[in-house]
């Protein structure tokens, strides 16, 4: 963000008010070159000799002015960023009682930053009086070399009080050269700043002969995938699990296990390092990713709300819903009966990601959102976990309803709401360890049964079918 800020708005400032007295300097000094060579080639190279002395000065001043102000935009973004961070998470700074350290790192920042632009600022600065102290310099050569070819006849003096007037109009583009050298400088290092995010390659692209979908089944097929985040650090170990169209199928196990990262690549926001993974039958590699991503609906654990009004955020996932369908899908995730009571009701400004809502009624949103995509394949990440017990029955029963006939992934830390499923993949360390239904991994008595029993240790078993 500091990039697009900070380092865009130094660029765009020498584009504003740099870039046009550059232009103008540098025709000035053509015109201005041109029309003393018709008067007097000599005292024209007296002229000139302030030239290359002023670009040998800019040169010095950028050498060591340049990586200056490029770590100063680098110190103004980490001082940015912390800002952010610490207005953000003001609660946390409160509740543990570290404002004073919170300052003291600001600070730092700020004391950085400024260091890096007083020595960035004190070079390029003295671009300027040594820019005038050698256009009076020019003057002065003028008059010697005028007053001697005037002695031998060769030119006259009004000549020479000409090329008074020549060397200021000659000198002024050139101490303008030097004072927009600062911001030249700046923008520079600001530019590349910019440059860095807009050169940035995707790492996920769509192989030359992908194509597009338009319908599936919703058969889901993964054949000894191996995945890792950083290299050397695997997270899945050979998962294979296959999920037949319109099953519900149950992801379990430990934080940290591999659950998320599963859908991830299913999803395909990360590439597997050996293996594959099939959309009815067809490899998502060989499926263009805009296409693939049509097919799935995703509810993630925390729920994303941007700041619109709450149909438009309902009609974010189908850009062409009319208002009585976002109100059917909102209802068919519980969610309108609160949203009802809003100010607007759903033409109710969200601001802040939803900031003024509760987790549970921020999920509930998202989940009408996924209903009415009305997507072939579901992701469920712990989309029940916010809201309460009674809004939860009623939000199982909307998504049952909601995943009859579709593929569904559903990852839950709390078992119970996976009993149904038609598989339950068991997951730890990266490794698929049970797959089965409930009743035939409680019978197995093996690493689900384990987790399942010591969910419920006090003895306060659900219901069958809870």
């Amino acid at each position: 963000m500091s990039r697009i800020t900070n380092d865009l708005d130094s660029v765009n400032q020498f584009d504003d008010t740099g870039l046009y007295p550059a232009i103008n300097s540098a025709f000035t000094l053509l015109i201005t070159t041109v029309l003393m060579l018709v008067v007097s080639w000599q005292l024209s190279i007296a002229v000139v000799l302030i030239a290359p002395l002023v670009l040998l000065m800019m040169s010095f001043t950028s050498r060591y002015s340049g990586p200056a102000f490029a770590q100063l935009q680098e110190r103004t973004g980490a001082l940015n960023g912390a800002a952010e961070e610490l207005i953000t998470g003001d609660r946390t700074v409160k509740a543990y009682r570290v404002e004073a350290i919170a300052n003291q790192r600001m600070a730092e920042l700020s004391d950085q930053a400024r260091e890096a632009g007083t020595r960035a600022n004190f070079v390029a600065l003295t671009a300027m009086p040594l820019s005038a102290m050698l256009s009076n310099l020019d003057v002065a050569l003028v008059a010697l070399a005028g007053g001697w070819l005037s002695v031998k006849g060769t030119i006259d003096v009004g000549t020479v009080a000409t090329f008074f007037i020549f060397a200021r109009t000659f000198a002024r583009p050139l101490n303008q050269f030097a004072q927009i050298l600062n911001m030249a400088l700046q923008a520079r290092a600001g530019a590349t700043r910019v440059f860095e995010i807009l050169d940035e390659q995707p790492e996920i692209v769509d192989r030359s002969s992908a194509t597009a979908i338009t319908s599936v089944e919703g058969a889901v097929e993964m054949e000894h995938v191996d995945f890792s985040y950083v290299p050397g650090v695997p997270i899945l170990h050979d998962v294979s699990l296959l999920a037949r169209p319109g099953q519900k199928i149950g992801l379990v196990g430990p934080t940290g296990a591999g659950k998320s990262t599963i859908i991830n690549v299913i999803t395909r926001y990360y590439d597997v390092q050996a293996g594959d993974i099939r959309l009815d039958g067809t490899s998502i590699y060989d499926v263009e990713q805009l296409s693939l991503r049509q097919q799935v609906g995703m509810v993630l654990q925390e729920p994303y709300l941007f700041s619109d009004t709450v149909m438009a955020n309902l009609r974010y996932s189908r850009l062409d819903a009319t208002d009585d369908e976002c109100v059917e899908a909102a209802k068919a995730a519980g969610a309108h009966s609160f949203i009802t009571t809003l100010a607007d009701g759903y033409d109710t400004v969200l601001s802040g990601g939803g900031s003024s809502l509760s987790q549970g009624q921020r999920q509930l949103i998202t989940i009408a959102r996924v209903i009415l995509a009305n997507r072939p394949v579901l992701i469920l990440d712990e989309a029940t976990s916010s809201v309460d017990t009674r809004t939860e029955r009623k939000l199982q029963e909307a998504l049952a309803t909601l995943m009859e006939g579709r593929t569904s992934f559903v990852i839950a830390h709390r078992l119970s709401t996976i009993r149904d499923a038609d598989v339950i993949v068991a997951i730890a360390d990266g490794r698929v360890v049970d797959v089965g239904s409930h009743d035939e991994l409680m019978a197995a008595g093996g690493f689900y049964h384990q987790l399942y029993m010591s969910q419920f240790r006090d003895g306060s078993l659900p219901a069958a079918n809870a």
